[in-house]
């Protein structure tokens, strides 16, 4: 294939896929929402109109019976923590590895966010959660990462177990299935983000789901407006406070819901093609020498948010992933991406030392660099790919996929 373009030799491709977006949604729903009805709801008190009609759709695309629309994943980790009771010097076991706002909320409630390592594929250790559970701990918080699920029978034996509610963060795993059934719906609650560039995104936005309906109530109350709470609360214990709620307002917007709309009907269709790439570029990678892939547990299909790539530069010569990867992004193959916000928390101030940041005790000997090993193990050696969707899918596969062995091939010039 010749020279690597890193070296001054020609690029494989003029950044094939510069042109992939997501969401894709059709100018003509776009103009479609530009109606007197659409454009009158210009916010939601009582949780009517497309409110209510996402929260509908959500509540049957992924199997809960109770769905509360929030704008944003974190307002619905917050929520669900709140209506779970989480409160001042609570334990709570959150994945060492993951989006830092999986366990940011709890700080705001008091709590002490526990951190337990991750496995081979960056999903949070079962083996790790019972040797955190202590005496303080109350509940035990997962996510499935990347849109890989976690162990999930394991999990909920843990939380049987030891009587502490198992919480859901869904939000890379839309449409997951372990053992035949999605993700989101195993434990007490879930919280899926709705925002950025996520499977199903309404550009900001959240969905808390449940299947108890104390929890919704509880849940309900945190940051809705006092229409909906009043319409809703049938806990006569929640009553008096129908019409205060916390004061928070953690609405999702109307518009934003639009958008989910459109994108719930047209979902099975990308996850079939999403699923179709993953297929493709699993079958082709563990072809190559040196590369391997993470571990899907049995009888599960991920959602791919995104296609993660385990790199060990012990058997690439030694070159760094920085290198390897800078390599393959100059050959035009664009989306081979290193994770940054997304590691190992200990990473972030926040959770090494939270007297700086947060006026609580924190347990120094579990927020100390070097004794996760499984999460800092498989974030140093992750790099990822989209998964992408809609008619060229596969042609830009192929190209990172042809970048991968044009870079392997020539490795001696990178050293």
């Amino acid at each position: 294939m010749g020279k690597l373009a890193l070296k001054g030799g020609q690029k494989l491709y003029n950044d094939i896929s510069k042109d992939f977006n997501h969401p894709q949604i059709s100018d003509e729903y776009i103009s479609s929402l530009n109606d007197k009805k659409t454009r009158s709801q210009i916010s939601s008190f009582d949780g009517e109109g497309l409110i209510n009609s996402v929260q509908d759709q959500f509540k049957s695309k992924f199997g809960v019976k109770y769905a509360l629309a929030m704008n944003s994943g974190t307002s619905a980790l917050f929520s669900m923590f709140y209506a779970h009771g989480l409160g001042l010097n609570d334990e709570v076991i959150v994945p060492a590895y993951t989006f830092f706002a999986t366990a940011t909320p709890l700080f705001i409630l008091g709590c002490t966010p526990i951190l337990a390592d991750a496995l081979d594929n960056g999903n949070i250790d079962p083996k790790d959660i019972r040797k955190k559970i202590t005496s303080k701990t109350k509940a035990i918080v997962i996510t499935h990462m990347w849109g890989i699920p976690c162990d999930m029978d394991e999990i909920m034996q843990i939380g049987e177990e030891y009587n502490l509610p198992i919480l859901e963060d869904t939000s890379h795993a839309h449409g997951a299935l372990y053992n035949g059934r999605v993700a989101g719906t195993f434990g007490s609650a879930s919280a899926w983000s709705l925002g950025a560039k996520k499977l199903i995104t309404g550009g900001q936005g959240g969905m808390m789901g449940t299947n108890n309906l104390n929890v919704y109530q509880k849940a309900i109350l945190v940051g809705q407006a006092n229409n909906k709470i009043i319409k809703e609360i049938t806990n006569s214990y929640l009553l008096p406070y129908s019409i205060t709620g916390t004061g928070l307002n953690l609405r999702m917007h109307p518009f934003s819901a639009a958008l989910i709309q459109e994108q719930i009907i047209d979902f099975d269709k990308q996850l079939l093609q999403r699923r179709e790439v993953a297929k493709y570029l699993t079958n082709e990678i563990l072809k190559m020498s040196g590369l391997s892939l993470p571990r899907i547990p049995n009888d599960s299909d991920p959602s791919w948010y995104a296609f993660p790539i385990l790199y060990d530069p012990n058997n690439f010569k030694g070159i760094s992933k920085q290198l390897f990867v800078k390599a393959l992004n100059a050959e035009g193959a664009i989306d081979f991406d290193i994770p940054n916000s997304t590691c190992p928390l200990t990473e972030f101030a926040s959770f090494r030392n939270t007297k700086v940041s947060f006026d609580q005790e924190i347990q120094k000997e579990v927020f100390t660099n070097g004794q996760l090993k499984g999460a800092e193990r498989f974030h140093h050696r992750l790099f990822k790919l989209p998964t992408w969707y809609g008619p060229r899918r596969m042609e830009y596969a192929k190209a990172h996929i042809e970048a991968l062995k044009k870079v392997i091939d020539n490795l001696d010039e990178l050293i």
